[in-house]
C-alpha cells in the first residue's frame, strides 16, 4: 500500500520445509506424514506443520526442529513465537492449556503447557506419547528481523 517505494511489498517468498519431532535423547520419531509449508512476508514468517502416527521412543522436552528461518527478536523485546498447536496422543496433557515457545536465534519449536491455579509452565515430554497413533501438528507465527 501507499504511494511511496517504502511502503511496496518487496520481500515474500513461500516453501515447504520438513518439520522433525524430537526430544533429548533416544531413537529419532518415524512419521507416516511430516509436512511443512511457510509463508514469509518481510521479518515475518507463518509456518505450518503436521506430523502424523509419530512412531519411536525418546525422552525429554518435545520439540518440533529445522523452522524455515530462525527467529531473531528485536533488541530489548524479549518475544516467543506464537501459534496455534494440536498434540494427540501424549499422556498427562488432557484438559490443559498447550502452548510454544521459539527462542531468539533458534529454528525450534519448544512445546509446553500450563496447570494449576498459578498457571504453572511444565515441558511436554516425549517419552509421554503412546504408541504410534500420536500426532504433532499446528501453525506458528514469528519474527525474524532483530
Amino acid at each position: 500500500g501507499g504511494t511511496t517505494s517504502a511502503n511496496h511489498l518487496d520481500d515474500y517468498e513461500e516453501g515447504t520445509w520438513t518439520p522433525l519431532a524430537a526430544g533429548s535423547s533416544g531413537t529419532a520419531f518415524t512419521y507416516a506424514e511430516n509436512q511443512g509449508h511457510y509463508v514469509k512476508v518481510g521479518n515475518y514468517v507463518t509456518a505450518w506443520f503436521n506430523l502424523t502416527n509419530v512412531a519411536g521412543s525418546m525422552s525429554g522436552h518435545l520439540r518440533v526442529k529445522d523452522l524455515p528461518f530462525a527467529a531473531n527478536w528485536m533488541s530489548g523485546f524479549n518475544g516467543e513465537g506464537i501459534g496455534s498447536v494440536v498434540v494427540n496422543g501424549f499422556t498427562g496433557i488432557e484438559g490443559k492449556y498447550v502452548y510454544v515457545l521459539i527462542n531468539d536465534a533458534s529454528t525450534t519449536i519448544y512445546f509446553y503447557y500450563q496447570k494449576n491455579t498459578n498457571n504453572d509452565q511444565f515441558t511436554i515430554d516425549a517419552n509421554t506419547k503412546v504408541g504410534s497413533g500420536s500426532d504433532v501438528r499446528g501453525c506458528v507465527h514469528y519474527y525474524t528481523g532483530g
